[in-house]
């Protein structure tokens, strides 16, 4: 009879500590997913504007949000010259963010999502090689 009480007592101390392991596995879980799709989506842009004509890309500030599932991201790139010695080349940067209360639409500063990835690169107009 005593083993089953050490037993129980046992059951009582651990199952809420693995309760607890199992929250947090499944929040970073879907964090690590989150993340992976606003690196994604960044990604995703970045692919669309290497493969635009070089001519095409003007320097500004553009925006966009992408929707997946319950989750709005945030995505927002700048297009500026790289050099000035340089002048067939772009330099885009590139922010995807999502979460918080001022995150959900393409008007909204990605500054102010509570998570974000940032991506940077430099386009040369491949013409001109």
């Amino acid at each position: 009879m005593i083993e089953v009480l050490i037993a129980m007592a046992i059951m009582i101390i651990g199952l809420p500590a693995f309760w607890n392991m199992h929250v947090s596995a499944t929040k970073s879980d879907a964090f690590s997913s989150r993340m992976s799709k606003a690196v994604f989506y960044a990604e995703q842009e970045l692919e669309d504007l290497k493969s635009a004509t070089f001519s095409t890309l003007s320097n500004g500030d553009y925006s966009d949000t992408v929707t997946d599932g319950p989750v709005t991201f945030v995505r927002k790139w700048t297009i500026n010259d790289y050099s000035a010695s340089l002048s067939s080349t772009k330099q885009v940067d590139i922010t995807v963010g999502w979460g918080g209360s001022n995150c959900s639409s393409a008007s909204d500063d990605v500054n102010n999502c509570t998570h974000k990835v940032q991506l940077e690169t430099v386009i040369t107009d491949s013409s001109n090689l």
